[in-house]
């Protein structure tokens, strides 16, 4: 997120030429609350002297379980930054040169789906405390079709570990018959 335009443009251009377009991307952010959905970003990077940076609390909310943020600081202020991250919930918030780093931890509510039934006991009850019905949109992956509608399902499986997805999918052409 940039404060201007012509910054996203250099952004922009130089995402371009390191061949990375579609998987970092950079808009225009007038400050305030981020906008991204709560636990979703694996990265966090805030430049020093940014003139509108998001408060630790808006940086813990967007940070994803394990996900990491930098956020710039001056030697002088760095430590006041690593409490206040510390006070929003990133435990392990430590000045680093002219950067704080800092890593979400993994919560006790969250559980995870290590096997086709949840676990190796084969009972498919989570123990999950903080899944329940969507309220937003949180981010959209292929297969965004099935291979049809007459035979199994495209996704067989798909198990979670520490935030991670794996699944099997079969993405044969409709053509071949299964």
């Amino acid at each position: 997120l940039c404060p201007d335009p012509e910054a996203r443009d250099r952004v922009r251009k130089e995402v371009r030429s390191r061949g990375l377009y579609g998987t970092v991307s950079a808009e225009v952010h007038s400050g305030g609350r981020l906008p991204y959905a709560e636990n979703l970003l694996n990265l966090v990077v805030v430049a020093p002297g940014a003139a509108e940076a998001p408060s630790p609390e808006e940086v813990a909310r967007v940070l994803a379980p394990l996900g990491t943020a930098y956020v710039g600081a001056s030697a002088a202020a760095a430590e006041a930054l690593a409490g206040a991250l510390r006070a929003a919930g990133l435990k392990d918030a430590a000045p680093a040169g002219a950067w704080v780093r800092t890593t979400k931890p993994w919560p006790a509510d969250i559980d995870e789906w290590g096997h086709y039934l949840h676990g190796a006991d084969g009972n498919p009850v989570a123990q999950d405390r903080v899944v329940g019905p969507p309220r937003h949109l949180q981010w959209v992956a292929g297969p965004l079709y099935l291979r049809s509608h007459e035979t199994d399902s495209t996704v067989s499986t798909l198990v979670t570990a520490r935030g991670r997805l794996f699944s099997i999918v079969d993405e044969a052409p409709i053509s071949l018959r299964s």
